[in-house]
């Protein structure tokens, strides 16, 4: 069944079971022949029994509760946070995983009670102050908020004129992106104030990638408002408790893996990206380096609207969302390129499949091959 499967893959034909067990096809425009259509009809039974028992393997594999583990002797790395932490190892101290994000403050602002707020957010998310350690074996270990040896930095440059200003607080900031966090020891978290005025600064926030995605930045922001709010309001904050922390996630993860379903799902992706190319084809200006120098650049282009909208309408009559149209369109540029139809493009996906996990700071994030 898995060949018939393939071949009308390859044919523009997606096979799927719906909402009322019944067997349906997403295909092409002009893709479904008569005799694909025959192919499906002779094998209908066996292609349902075939289809059902791949949707209840990956619902098998994915359907476990996550539960907390109270105070384990040795917790296991994620898979995300063992990525970085062999990245760490293997760069030595590097400063390529680092998260610097800085806002602008008009108006008062209160040092202690930043650091209050930042304090809070230690001892609620747990995953900001745990540490690595290899003794007796690799694992992660959650420190008590009272051996944290944490504080706001507080840098004052009242005294120069703007453009000095301008510089130095640039200069602080490129300092801090580019000061390593030591993983055996560090918070994963680190803030910074430079004073421009009585009324005016900057806030920086520094976080490293093992303890944090883009989804988290969204959730430290946002709890970090409530709990500076609150505490310059004096009262109570309202956020609603966590019911798991990150360690609780990684013991689930390690355990998922040992799992028969995920082994059907690790062999699926094995087979699927077999002979995949390693590096792309496409011919570069420069020598590609032998060690990630991690000094790319990013290229952003904006459509205007009536583009926009022509996509939007395209990706509408063709069944796809403007991601699907959009990643095609990039295939295809890559493809006429390099000279190879053989493209693997990665993509970030949030990978917070469960409810308790949405509130959590922590690494979650996966990179999705689509080839």
């Amino acid at each position: 069944m898995e060949k018939i499967i393939q071949t009308l893959l390859h044919k523009g034909i997606e096979l799927y079971i719906d909402d009322v067990q019944q067997l349906k096809a997403r295909a092409r425009k002009g893709c479904m022949t008569a005799q694909l259509a025959g192919l499906i009809k002779d094998n209908k039974s066996d292609l349902i029994q075939y289809l059902k028992s791949k949707v209840a393997d990956d619902v098998q594999a994915v359907s476990t509760d996550i539960e907390p583990v109270g105070d384990l002797d040795i917790i296991p790395l994620s898979s995300a946070q063992m990525r970085f932490w062999l990245a760490s190892e293997s760069l030595g101290q590097n400063t390529l995983y680092n998260m610097l994000t800085a806002w602008r403050v008009d108006g008062p602002l209160s040092l202690p009670l930043v650091e209050k707020s930042a304090k809070a957010l230690l001892q609620r998310h747990e995953i900001l102050r745990t540490v690595y350690v290899e003794t007796p074996s690799l694992r992660q270990v959650v420190r008590p908020l009272d051996e944290v040896d944490f504080r706001c930095s507080v840098h004052d440059l009242c005294l120069l004129n703007t453009q000095e200003q301008a510089l130095e607080c640039q200069r602080l900031l490129d300092a801090e992106e580019q000061t390593p966090f030591a993983l055996a020891q560090d918070a994963m978290l680190r803030i910074q104030y430079i004073k421009l005025s009585q009324t005016q600064g900057i806030l920086a926030f520094n976080m490293h990638h093992i303890a944090a995605d883009g989804w988290s930045m969204e959730v430290f922001t946002r709890e970090f408002y409530a709990f500076y709010n609150s505490l310059s309001k004096n009262c109570d904050v309202v956020l609603d408790a966590l019911s798991l922390q990150y360690k609780d996630y990684a013991v689930w993860q390690n355990q998922l893996m040992e799992s028969d379903g995920f082994q059907l799902q690790l062999d699926y992706w094995l087979k699927h990206l077999e002979g995949c190319p390693i590096l792309h084809s496409l011919e570069t200006v420069k020598e590609r380096p032998k060690v990630k120098q991690g000094i790319g650049k990013r290229v952003v282009s904006t459509l205007d609207k009536s583009v926009s909208n022509d996509l939007k309408k395209v990706s509408t009559e063709h069944n796809m969302s403007p991601f699907m149209l959009l990643h095609g369109a990039l295939v295809l540029v890559l493809s006429r390129h390099s000279n190879s139809s053989d493209v693997v493009i990665g993509t970030p996906v949030a990978n917070r499949t469960k409810k308790p996990l949405e509130g959590l700071i922590g690494c979650f994030i996966n990179t999705l091959v689509l080839r």
